[in-house]
């Protein structure tokens, strides 16, 4: 008597293709919603916006937060660890509350970036501070 069952072997492959498919299709998937995503938060990018108030000593207070927290991970015009700041005032020129949140719960998904560090928050005036002086300088005064 013969046995007409497949091989081990096809099994596995037959497997192995499918889920090869399916990771295929969920990573081009994710990449077409990360678009969609930055199209959305980079929307308005062009549109002129009024200035925000700032003094100096929050200026000034915000180059020294950015020294001390921030300098690890983020340059003036170069991708490290975390986005220039240069991008990050383009993204948020109009939206300096939107920046401030998003310095106090940084996110993954943003240009395949790494979440922020963990630890205790900056102080909603301290995120201020940073906020304005990204804003104000697009890191062009980081060094």
């Amino acid at each position: 008597m013969t046995d007409n069952r497949p091989a081990r072997g096809l099994y596995l492959l037959t497997g192995g293709v499918l889920l090869l498919g399916t990771l295929l299709v969920v990573v081009g998937t994710r990449g077409e919603v990360t678009r969609s995503n930055h199209a959305r938060q980079d929307r308005g990018l062009d549109k002129m916006c009024p200035p925000v108030s700032m003094t100096p000593g929050l200026l000034e207070r915000g180059a020294t937060l950015e020294r001390m927290e921030c300098a690890g991970c983020h340059s003036g015009d170069r991708r490290e660890i975390g986005p220039s700041y240069e991008v990050i005032a383009a993204r948020y020129h109009c939206r300096p509350d939107e920046l401030i949140a998003a310095i106090g719960h940084p996110t993954p998904g943003w240009a395949n970036y790494p979440p922020g560090p963990e630890g205790p928050p900056l102080a909603r005036d301290d995120q201020a501070a940073l906020a304005s002086w990204i804003l104000d300088t697009g890191g062009s005064a980081d060094e």
